[in-house]
């Protein structure tokens, strides 16, 4: 078993969850009822991402929450160190962060995308490239964003993690 599966397992085993988590060699994970193969999993988190990121690239933060649950909570390094909690309140403040212009248009690349499935949840990890119209690197950000998969088989953001990336010179 993986470190970071093992990891899982205790943290849920402490919540009192039961996890599922799949064998290295295990090409499908239980999803509601259904078997879904991991790589398809995967692609379809990292497009929703995208979709997402998509919306805040040019400018929408608000439309960043599309595929946000209602229960999600949400932290950034911005104004959000201390969390957000349910979805009004991450909209409430993405518009707060709209109306300051503190984000403007721009271009992005995920790099290092990694989804891990463990039953009906998927994390994301990445790294968020963006650039401005001319080219000109912006700070990079690194993210973690739990996906769950609910009962209408739906991925939904239930939890988003954002902070500055310290790279090297070049990354």
């Amino acid at each position: 078993m993986r470190p970071v599966h093992l990891l899982s397992v205790i943290i849920f085993t402490a919540l009192g969850c039961t996890p599922s988590v799949p064998d290295q060699n295990d090409q499908h994970v239980e999803n509601n009822l259904k078997s879904t193969p991991i790589e398809e999993i995967t692609e379809h988190i990292i497009n929703l991402e995208t979709e997402a990121l998509t919306n805040w690239s040019k400018a929408d933060l608000v439309g960043y929450t599309v595929n946000f649950a209602d229960d999600a909570s949400y932290i950034d390094n911005i104004l959000a160190a201390d969390g957000i909690y349910g979805l009004d309140s991450i909209r409430a403040y993405m518009a707060q962060l709209e109306a300051m212009e503190l984000i403007g248009n721009h271009n992005f690349e995920i790099r290092e995308p990694v989804v891990q499935v463990i039953g009906n949840t998927a994390i994301l990890t990445l790294k968020h490239h963006a650039f401005s119209s001319d080219g000109a690197p912006a700070p990079v950000w690194k993210a973690s964003v739990v996906y769950h998969n609910n009962e209408n088989n739906d991925w939904q953001v239930v939890h988003a993690n954002w902070s500055p990336y310290e790279c090297e010179s070049g990354e």
